[in-house]
């Protein structure tokens, strides 16, 4: 299958309210999320801050209810965690 074979995506998607956004700035919010600013949040969706960190890094410290996935680089396992307020519990 070659890219002829596929359709043209528009760049654009809806959020959980029906509110249109733009993929690139949310990949941009993303990595200044993870890269630049670690302890900012972003919200992908809805209304609660989302958090990634690689495991042995320091780890952000909401304000607010918060949802987190932690990174082992060893592995590449991922650990869906919530903020419940005063620090990070493991999602089971």
């Amino acid at each position: 299958m070659g890219i002829e074979n596929m359709s043209p995506k528009s760049g654009r998607a809806l959020k959980e309210d029906n509110t249109v956004v733009n993929e690139a700035e949310m990949l941009e919010a993303i990595y200044n999320a993870l890269v630049i600013n670690k302890d900012a949040g972003i919200t992908l969706s809805g209304s609660i801050p989302e958090f990634g960190w690689v495991d042995g890094d320091a780890e952000p410290t909401p304000t607010e209810f918060s949802f987190g996935a932690k990174v082992n680089p060893a592995t590449g396992e991922i650990t869906t965690m919530y903020w419940d307020g005063t620090a990070w519990e493991e999602m089971r």
